[in-house]
């Protein structure tokens, strides 16, 4: 039976405004979802809601029928925040010694063995998160402060990060914005394989032709409620 993430008759206002209208949404592991909507339409609100970052006046976020836990959850922002001064690799290395979940951090050593073409199931090092073979394969340097680096190498290290945290749900606010087509792609592929893998993935965007690329599924968020879409 597919890992399904649930939301149940969710409301949430911002100022007396309300953004989520007794909306409801059912995604399963296995196929990648994508919500689209026009720039504030609530999507960022609808990722920060199920995670918890925002309350909810009403509505209930559950995962396989129990409560969801934030720590079931990697989460990109679309707004990323780095400590002055932290490098890249510092930033991932603390994020790994947070990361619990080895069963999923093995996907690594076949994610690159697909993606690249390379047999990596020999090197121990892809038991944990490799760093650095990561970096390569999303061309980022991992030496640099991350606070004063590029936008686009910013949000690939926020990817890296959910990457690491190795979490069996993954919400991905904008994962695109800054990327070029080439590393979109890439992004694709991997959310793919990691859904095909167990993982609940769920990506916005206000680009529905990056969605199509990237998603089995794209539901449409509008006046409030998904519009258009399967449930699960």
């Amino acid at each position: 039976m597919p890992h399904v993430l649930s939301v149940e008759h969710l409301i949430v206002a911002h100022d007396g405004h309300t953004v989520l209208d007794d909306l409801s949404l059912r995604v399963g592991a296995g196929r990648v979802h994508g919500i689209a909507g026009e720039p504030g339409a609530g999507k960022t609100t609808l990722l920060d809601a199920i995670f918890g970052f925002v309350p909810a006046e009403q509505g209930v976020v559950t995962f396989d029928d129990t409560p969801l836990r934030p720590e079931d959850v990697g989460y990109l922002p679309t707004d990323l925040y780095f400590y002055p001064g932290i490098t890249g690799r510092d930033y991932l290395r603390t994020i790994c010694m947070n990361s619990t979940n080895g069963d999923v951090l093995r996907d690594t050593a076949e994610a690159l063995a697909r993606l690249t073409g390379r047999d990596t199931e020999s090197q121990a090092a892809f038991r944990t998160f490799d760093i650095d073979g990561w970096a390569r394969l999303f061309d980022v340097s991992l030496d640099a402060a991350a606070d004063g680096s590029a936008a686009d190498v910013q949000r690939k290290l926020g990817i890296l990060g959910v990457l690491a945290l190795a979490r069996p749900v993954m919400l991905l606010d904008e994962p695109t914005a800054e990327l070029d087509s080439a590393t979109s792609q890439l992004l694709g592929r991997l959310l793919r394989l990691l859904a095909d893998r167990g993982r609940t993935v769920v990506v916005t965007s206000r680009s529905l032709t990056a969605l199509n690329v990237m998603c089995d599924v794209v539901h449409v968020l509008a006046d409030g409620r998904i519009q258009a879409g399967p449930s699960a």
